[in-house]
């Protein structure tokens, strides 16, 4: 006869436990995410990150692990270390979903910049992101609208103190010339 403990630990065995029983369950919004970030790599739009993940991570191959979904889940939550090995049975679609990832973090930053500057619109942006067919999550809507007025008020407090310095060195040199003429 199996004790309690060793019942429960049995039947974790074959259909795991509650914590991993969860993470194969994506919610709707998980979905949109890991669609949105795979998109704009797959349709090749966003593909430059600035870092090379396979330098960070050594992701291989294994029909015997998790599936993307699940590691790119564990991957959002921290859970493995840089210069692990992150065994999968999509190796490409976990690259592409991190490359993604980091992509539009980069780029979110460097359009709200080129907005702010009057560069370009973000009407411009967002009708290219709608032209590739790609739909951006509203949180990062939101997170890009933020970035892009966060931009303009650094801006404009760097404007500030460009024309505080001008202001003095104009000044300096007044003061030098009347310092000279007397």
């Amino acid at each position: 006869m199996l004790s309690k403990k060793e019942r429960i630990d049995q039947k974790k065995l074959l259909i795991g436990s509650k914590r991993e029983r969860k993470r194969g369950k994506h919610s709707d919004r998980f979905n949109i995410m890991f669609k949105f970030f795979f998109q704009i790599v797959r349709k090749d739009f966003i593909n430059f990150c600035g870092s090379r993940i396979d330098n960070y991570y050594d992701i291989q191959f294994d029909t015997n692990s998790i599936d993307a979904k699940v590691a790119f889940k564990k991957y959002e939550n921290g859970e493995y270390a840089p210069d692990e090995v992150i065994r999968t049975q999509h190796p490409q679609i976990l690259y592409m979903l991190i490359v993604g990832k980091k992509s539009w973090g980069l780029w979110k930053d460097e359009y709200s910049l080129g907005i702010a500057e009057g560069t370009f619109t973000k009407y411009e942006i967002l009708e290219e992101f709608t032209k590739n067919g790609i739909v951006i999550p509203e949180s990062y809507l939101i997170e890009f609208t933020n970035k892009i007025w966060e931009s303009r008020s650094k801006l404009e407090n760097g404007n500030k103190d460009l024309d505080e310095l001008n202001k003095n060195f104009k000044l300096r040199l007044f003061n030098n010339k009347l310092h000279k003429q007397l």
